[in-house]
């Protein structure tokens, strides 16, 4: 079938129309891609992803820009004043703590985060993030923390993972440069703007990840718990007051980015917020 995925096993055969994927996962050795269905993939911006013998993330395939003002977009994020990475920083910790703040009133958990919600200042100098994540953690995994070596910290790597290679491909797509970020600055990170956008995710990824260990009590990530992980994408969260799925909020959080730098205003930048079931 033209512009589809044909995908064949030993046992198995199935068409996948390539504008209905999102993201494809390369989970074994044994798997082979033609350059046509690379080029294929890259061309419908499809996330793929390739992953590790630990089942992490090791590389993807971008897709070349195709933002249709791309020098434009390149420039205004060069031009970016120190007092606007750092208004913008404040606004996604300030998510990223509320997030984690209702995450954990989701559970039921008494834990308050609004002290330190209502007190962040401009790039957060006082490191309310660090903070708040020292509480969060050791209420929802312990005294220790992600510090000890649980089941869940392999879902919540892999879960993280995922996310910021969406955000990665939709970075590129927009014209902007994935290492160039507001925050994170690390000198050989090509995604330092993916991991500045993926804060406020995280409480949303970790409500995911820790509820379907709770019911398997796994120590591995296998095969089937990275297929099913692609829910992730699927999850509810809200935007700029409406209800929406994960994978629309990465590329909405991207595209608002755009227009922050245009207007030079970070107030533009729309992030998920938490959606309580």
């Amino acid at each position: 079938m033209k512009n589809s995925l044909h995908i064949r096993s030993d046992t198995k055969e199935a068409f996948v129309p390539i504008e209905d994927i999102s993201s494809v996962v390369l989970a074994s050795r044994q798997i082979n891609l033609s350059v046509d269905v690379l080029n294929r993939l890259g061309s419908h911006h499809v996330n793929l992803i390739v992953t590790n013998d630990k089942h992490l993330p090791s590389g993807i395939l971008i897709p070349y820009g195709s933002y249709h003002r791309p020098l434009q977009t390149t420039d205004l994020q060069i031009g970016m004043t120190a007092p606007f990475k750092k208004i913008t920083w404040k606004k996604i910790i300030e998510q990223k703590i509320k997030n984690q703040h209702d995450h954990l009133a989701q559970r039921g958990s008494q834990v308050s985060l609004y002290d330190l919600l209502t007190s962040i200042r401009s790039g957060d100098p006082d490191n309310r993030e660090a903070q708040a994540a020292k509480r969060y953690w050791k209420e929802l995994l312990g005294a220790t923390g992600r510090k000890t070596e649980m089941a869940e910290n392999s879902g919540l790597d892999y879960g993280y993972a995922i996310v910021r290679s969406s955000l990665a491909r939709n970075i590129a797509s927009y014209g902007l440069l994935g290492h160039l970020g507001v925050h994170h600055r690390g000198p050989y990170n090509a995604f330092n703007l993916a991991d500045d956008l993926i804060e406020p995710f995280r409480p949303i990824i970790d409500h995911f990840v820790i509820e379907y260990w709770s019911h398997l009590g796994k120590k591995l990530l296998d095969t089937h718990d990275k297929a099913t992980f692609q829910k992730i994408f699927l999850l509810k969260c809200w935007i700029n007051g409406e209800l929406s799925t994960v994978s629309h909020c990465s590329e909405r959080i991207v595209s608002s980015f755009v227009r922050a730098l245009q207007s030079k205003k970070p107030s533009a930048l729309e992030m998920p917020g938490f959606f309580n079931e």
